[in-house]
């Protein structure tokens, strides 16, 4: 058998070894990714019929992620639709576990960029669910500051995704904010900022804009969009 043959039939059989170990790694990574959003699935599906008002929490589990200072949690929560109709969301919350600095704490309302369409693509079903969140959560801990949030409605949870309508994604965002006041550490907090980036810049510029009203009682301190959609609307 001639070098080159001998070399070719090497290479071929590397390529069929690193093949296989990409399929088998894939397999093995969707395998993994299913039986993660199997087992938090009866969290995500709401109670039937929806009772209450928006803003109310339904659940409440720990978000097995470790901030420094900071207990995180996975919600679930009331919102509104258009038609006046209630529904459940879903979201994220950081909660310093020291006492406020200052009275009333203050509160951060994060509203994530576009990250897809099928349930596991919400931020708080994740692998790292705060994956957006590291570049300045820590530093907002440290500050004694809360940061909610909002996975959107129709996102992780039944119905449809709203997305990039504004009077929806202002209705999941406020709402977020409502459900961090019935927290013991929420200091009776009443206003937040809004900070968000791509589908997040567009909710974070609307609900700066038009968050009284749908949540007249809550005050808009500030509004940071990093970035946005060039829409009309």
């Amino acid at each position: 058998m001639g070098i080159l043959k001998s070399w070719a039939i090497g290479f071929l059989a590397l390529i069929t070894g690193l093949a296989l170990f990409v399929t088998v790694s894939v397999i093995s990574s969707n395998f993994d990714t299913e039986l993660t959003q199997n087992d938090l699935q009866p969290f995500y599906t709401p109670p039937s019929p929806l009772d209450g008002a928006a803003g109310d929490l339904l659940r409440v589990e720990s978000l097995g992620v470790d901030v420094d200072g900071a207990e995180s949690l996975r919600i679930l929560y009331l919102t509104e639709l258009d038609n006046g109709d209630l529904a459940a969301a879903s979201g994220m919350a950081f909660i310093p576990t020291a006492p406020a600095t200052s009275e009333p704490r203050s509160i951060v309302a994060w509203t994530h960029g576009t990250v897809g369409e099928g349930d596991a693509c919400a931020p708080s079903r994740q692998k790292d669910p705060a994956s957006q969140l590291t570049q300045f959560l820590p530093n907002m801990i440290q500050l004694g500051w809360a940061l909610v949030a909002t996975d959107y409605t129709g996102l992780g949870t039944p119905g449809v995704q709203a997305y990039l309508l504004k009077d929806q994604e202002i209705r999941d965002t406020v709402n977020s904010v409502r459900v961090f006041q019935q927290n013991p550490h929420a200091d009776d907090g009443s206003r937040y900022t809004v900070l968000g980036h791509s589908q997040g810049g567009h909710t974070a510029l609307w609900t700066g804009h038009l968050s009284k009203k749908f949540a007249p009682e809550l005050e808009v301190m500030r509004s940071w969009s990093l970035h946005y959609p060039n829409l009309p609307n």
